[in-house]
């Protein structure tokens, strides 16, 4: 595919704003890069930073875990796209360790310290026995 294409279709996915033209332009982009990133620039690795930025803010979390294993082997990965995935991941992991019972509010508070008591309480009895 020639690269005056791809931007065409770029500028009509962002244009037009619909998520199937977005998703498309985000992959062409991505194969863009990743044929050439070596090779690219500094302002070139930062323009594809922008770009690649601006077409995945939109999309599905599956494709932004895809997105981010692609760019996981890449030494010279646009920054901004890095720091904005790994995001993505501090907020999974936020939200698989998430309190199990209301008024819990963070892991070093499970159980409360009431709670705490009681159990400690408990197998020192069932120790001294």
């Amino acid at each position: 595919m020639q690269i005056s294409s791809i931007i065409d279709e770029l500028e009509d996915a962002i244009a037009s704003g619909s998520p199937e033209k977005r998703h498309k332009a985000l992959w062409q982009v991505m194969d863009l890069f990743m044929d050439g990133a070596s090779r690219y620039s500094d302002d070139q690795i930062a323009l594809f930073d922008d770009v690649i930025l601006k077409l995945a803010a939109e999309i599905e979390a599956k494709a932004r875990v895809k997105l981010a294993r692609r760019l996981a082997s890449v030494a010279c990965a646009p920054a901004k796209v890095i720091r904005s995935l790994a995001f993505d991941a501090m907020r999974r992991s936020r939200a698989r360790c998430s309190p199990p019972r209301r008024g819990w509010k963070t892991p070093t508070s499970w159980p409360p310290p009431a709670a705490r008591a009681r159990i400690i309480y408990s197998r020192s009895r069932n120790a001294s026995r």
